[in-house]
């Protein structure tokens, strides 16, 4: 391209003659198109919050109906979000509300010694030696501890 297409080019792009106008219709334009940009990334961050935002309401409501366990939450989380809400519309409750409690495991005369002891006398160690062989005795001296 010689110089005078690249003049005609120019001011059919720009509307304008002078080389000053040009270059400030030119600068106008790279101004819009930066603002274009900014807000195209503002608005894929809400819709991101958003789908975020859904996403952990419908896996909350899935946890409170049963439907999802707290095994399948990662998975939940990777869905598509009309994947996820459809999954919910027809799973069945796999979780029944007020039916399933935890199993009780039988207190050997370690876990009966460390449950006498009472949550603020246990060590760390033996805290995690209930917590990996005895979770639900764990949860319950946890709770009771910071239920005063």
């Amino acid at each position: 391209m010689n110089e005078e297409e690249f003049a005609a080019q120019l001011a059919a792009l720009t509307g304008k003659t002078e080389r000053a106008e040009q270059f400030g219709a030119l600068a106008a334009i790279k101004a819009r198109a930066d603002q274009a940009d900014t807000a195209i990334a503002e608005a894929k961050g809400l819709r991101e919050a958003i789908e975020q935002r859904d996403r952990a309401q419908l896996v909350a409501e899935g946890r409170a109906s049963g439907k999802l366990t707290p095994a399948m939450e990662t998975w939940a989380n990777a869905q598509p979000l009309a994947a996820l809400k459809s999954y919910l519309e027809v799973a069945p409750t796999l979780v029944p509300r007020g039916e399933v409690s935890s199993p009780e495991l039988p207190l050997d005369a370690r876990h009966a010694e460390l449950a006498a002891k009472g949550w603020a006398n246990l060590t760390d160690a033996d805290k995690h030696t209930l917590y990996t062989q005895n979770r639900p005795l764990y949860d319950r001296l946890r709770a009771a501890s910071s239920d005063r």
